[in-house]
């Protein structure tokens, strides 16, 4: 308990919160410079079912993460 509330204390998030900010910004990369399809970038960041990670991808940027391969 002491190492997670040090740690929340001196970055500002849980460190899930941290994994999945990362993961987020990692999917980002993948979708505009590697060209990889949705369920592609979902498989390579770990997330089981596109559908899931297209809703955490839509919370975090606000768009769906199709749009940016428009």
């Amino acid at each position: 308990m002491k190492l997670k509330d040090g740690f929340k204390a001196l970055f500002g998030t849980t460190i899930f919160g941290l994994v999945r900010e990362l993961r987020m910004v990692n999917a980002r990369r993948l979708l505009l410079d590697e060209k990889l399809q949705v369920n592609e970038v979902a498989e390579k960041v770990g997330c089981q079912h596109p559908h899931h990670f297209a809703v955490a991808f839509r919370r975090r940027f606000g768009i769906l993460p199709g749009t940016l391969k428009s």
